[in-house]
C-alpha cells in the first residue's frame, strides 16, 4: 500500500515561547492560506510548574549519522531524543531533570521505496535503535509510537536526508544560522491517524555544511562523511495528536 505522503511544516523551536493557537502547514499551503506564524500550542502559563503527572506533548531528534556509500554506518551513528511539555517547557516525566534519551543505532537499512518516488530525499533510511537508558526510563517507548514498543526492544525510525524546504529559513535563522548556509532538510516517517505522514522538520550537514564552508549535492549518493542531524521544529508524540 502506497504511504500518503505530506511534507509538514509544525512548531518552530524559534518561537515556541510566544506562539498561539494554530494549525500546521502542509506542502499544498500557499502563503495567503497560512496567515500569521501562529502554531499548534499555547505556551502561557507558569513555566516554573512542574509537569509530573503530564504526558509530553512534542519531541525532538538530534544525533548524527555516518554515511559511506550512500550507506548509514550504525557503530559510527546516534540518536538523541529530548520532550517538550504542551506548556513548551522540557519534560521531566518522574525525573528530576528534563528527559533526554540516546539511542545506539543497531542496524540501517534502505527506507520504504515508494515514498522516494517524486519526492525531494537524496537518502532514506530505517535504522534500528536501542535505548540505552534504565528500565523505568520512559525512552523505549517514544520512536515512533509509545505503546507500540517495550523497554530494551529495537525501535525502528524511518528518516531522511533531501531537499532543504524554504520554510525552514525562519527556524533556521532562529537557530543561529545565516539563512544564507548551504545544508539539507531533515525528514521523518512518522504515524498519523490518517496514515503514515513525512515531516519535513529539521537540517542536517556536515561540520563543514553547517559552518558554511562546504556545499550541498542535488543528486543521490550523498558524499562520504558525518551528517549532524539538527530539529528546528517539534514533533508531536503520536498520542498527542
Amino acid at each position: 500500500m502506497a504511504i500518503a505522503l505530506r511534507l509538514t511544516l509544525l512548531l518552530s523551536l524559534a518561537t515556541l515561547a510566544a506562539c498561539s493557537d494554530g494549525d500546521a502547514l502542509s506542502a499544498d499551503d500557499t502563503d495567503a492560506d497560512r496567515g500569521s506564524n501562529d502554531t499548534d500550542a499555547d505556551t502561557g502559563g507558569d513555566t516554573d510548574d512542574p509537569n509530573l503527572d503530564t504526558a509530553p506533548t512534542y519531541w525532538r531528534l538530534d544525533g548524527e549519522l555516518t554515511l559511506v556509500g550512500g550507506v548509514v554506518s550504525p557503530e559510527a551513528s546516534s540518536i538523541s531524543v529530548a520532550f517538550v511539555d504542551d506548556q513548551g517547557r522540557p519534560w521531566q516525566g518522574t525525573s528530576s531533570d528534563p528527559v533526554t534519551c540516546s539511542f545506539a543505532v543497531t542496524s540501517a537499512m534502505d527506507g520504504p521505496a515508494e515514498t522516494l518516488e517524486g519526492e525531494p530525499l537524496l537518502g532514506w533510511w530505517q535504522l534500528d535503535l536501542l535505548a540505552n537508558d534504565a528500565e523505568d526510563s520512559p525512552c523505549g517507548w517514544t520512536i515512533p509510537q509509545p505503546e507500540s514498543t517495550e523497554q530494551g526492544e529495537n525501535v525502528p525510525l524511518i528518516v531522511g536526508i533531501g531537499d532543504f524546504d524554504s520554510r525552514l529559513v525562519a527556524p533556521l535563522e532562529g537557530a543561529g544560522f545565516s539563512a544564507s548556509v548551504d545544508v539539507y532538510g531533515l525528514y521523518l516517517l512518522h504515524p498519523g491517524a490518517d496514515g503514515d505522514v513525512v515531516y519535513v522538520f529539521g537540517i542536517a550537514g556536515t561540520e563543514e555544511q553547517l559552518a558554511g564552508a562546504d556545499t550541498t549535492v542535488s543528486t543521490p549518493p550523498l558524499p562520504n562523511g558525518t551528517y549532524q542531524l539538527q530539529t528546528l521544529v517539534l514533533l508531536p508524540v503520536p498520542d498527542a495528536e
